[in-house]
This record gives structure tokens, sequence and C-alpha cells, in this order.
């Protein structure tokens, strides 16, 4: 193995309450989503590794707790990084805005999609600060204010399903991009340090249940990974993070639906 397993808060819970916390339901979108394509030719030109972490445009970790609301954290995140890169200002925005105000009820046992988030918050024209919104953790009426928006975005891009390259190129030269992931292993529940990478792990549109953010990339060891942040509390994996084995035919289908926030404002 190249990666380390430990126990966390999830080694006392059964694994159907830890299928519940994967919400992500992305099989409707097979063969559906648009593409940006453009010619991957820079590759060569790209850094070697990338880390967006050490230039203070990546927020702390969070906590989403047993409310499936990744897809609201995954896609915020980005938001805040984006918004952290053009300003240099990061401001740390509120995934409970989202949830309660894309008007669905059952958002936390159903949760919902990441392009979805993108598409309500250009639509809304803002996305509150969490010091003034709060995380609950369950679905509350919606009590978004404008004046205190701490970031918005114009637009968002998909990165080409499946190219790992474009992946990459985007991670290097846009910013922290939100992915879909199968985590449904327990060796990714119990994930303690390394470079992740369980043969077992699923790919398709179907095989994605999680949402998270790619925020870097790097290789040790002669293994290229990805530098994955979870919201899943500091508790879990690296103090949050897991290290997710990159160029190794889409490990976990990080880059089946990727997508990542253009024109903050």
């Amino acid at each position: 193995h190249t990666y380390r397993l430990g126990v966390n808060q999830f080694s006392d819970i059964t694994d159907e309450e830890y299928r519940q916390m994967l919400t992500l339901d992305v099989s409707a979108l097979e063969g559906q989503q648009t593409y940006d394509k453009k010619p991957y030719s820079i590759k060569a030109q790209l850094p070697e590794s990338v880390d967006w972490r050490t230039k203070n445009v990546v927020s702390a970790v969070k906590n989403q707790g047993s409310c499936g609301s990744c897809f609201a954290f995954a896609s915020v995140d980005t938001i805040e990084s984006a918004h952290a890169i053009k300003t240099g200002t990061l401001v740390t925005l509120s995934p409970q805005n989202v949830i309660d105000c894309m008007g669905n009820p059952g958002v936390c046992t159903q949760g919902s999609y990441m392009h979805l988030a993108f598409e309500f918050i250009i639509k809304e024209g803002g996305l509150d600060k969490e010091e003034s919104y709060p995380y609950k953790g369950v679905y509350h009426k919606c009590s978004y204010q404008a004046q205190y928006s701490g970031a918005s975005i114009t637009g968002y891009a998909n990165v080409t399903s499946g190219d790992e390259d474009a992946l990459q190129e985007a991670i290097a030269t846009n910013g922290p991009v939100v992915v879909g992931i199968d985590a449904s292993l327990s060796t990714f529940r119990s994930y303690k340090s390394g470079v992740y990478n369980d043969k077992k792990c699923k790919n398709a549109f179907r095989d994605l249940h999680h949402a998270v953010v790619a925020v870097g990339y790097g290789t040790e060891n002669g293994q290229d990974y990805y530098i994955v942040k979870n919201s899943w509390a500091t508790t879990y994996g690296d103090h949050g993070y897991i290290k997710m084995a990159r160029n190794a035919n889409n490990h976990c289908g990080i880059a089946t639906y990727a997508l990542y926030p253009t024109g903050t404002k």
C-alpha cells in the first residue's frame, strides 16, 4: 500500500450510516454534460506540483456533519478560493446559504449537484459570509441577505470528463476545482496518510457519491497525486485532507465530474 489507514470519527458508525452521508447522485449526467473543449497542449509548461494552500487562498477544513451537503461545501470552497486568488482576500462563505436557498427541503438526505449550486449562486448574485449565515447542518428557511454577501461568480466551466491532463491544467491555471468521487470504500473512510490508491474504486458518473475539492497536485515516491480537501473535519485523513492517486486511470472518478467557478466578483 502507498497509504495508511487509521481510526477516526467514522470507525464506530455502520456501513449504512456512512452510505447515508454520501448523497451525491450524478448518474443522470452520463452523456449530458457539455465541456469547454480546448486543446490541452500546454501540459509541458504546467508546474510539477501545485498547492494552493501555500498561497493563503484555501479556507480551513469544515465539517458537514451528518447532512449530505458535500456538494454545497465543496462548491463554496472553490468560490472562496477563486475570490481569494482574484482579490487577495480569503473570505469564508456560507454553505448553509446554498442548502437553505436552493429550495429543496430534503437536501440533507438527497444531496444535489455542484453545477446547480454554481447556477444558483450566479442567479442569486451573491453568497453570504459564514459568520453572518452560520452552518446548522439541517435545512432551514432561506435567510440570505445581500448586504452580507462575501463573493459571487458569473460563470463556471466543466473539465473535459475523464481527462486528467485537463484537470491538472484547471488546477494549475485557475485554482481549486470541485470534483465528484467514489468515496464508498472502507479504505477511503479510514484513510490516514499517504497516496490513496484502491483498485476497487470506480469512476463512472453513477459511482460518484461525494463532492470534494482538488486544491493541488504533486508526486510522492513516484506516485502522482491530487491534494484533496474533504468536509469531514480535521479528524478525517491527514488534517482533513487526502492525497488521491493521479494519472491512475481516473482513479475514483476524480476527473469524471469536475468543475470550477469563473468570473468571481
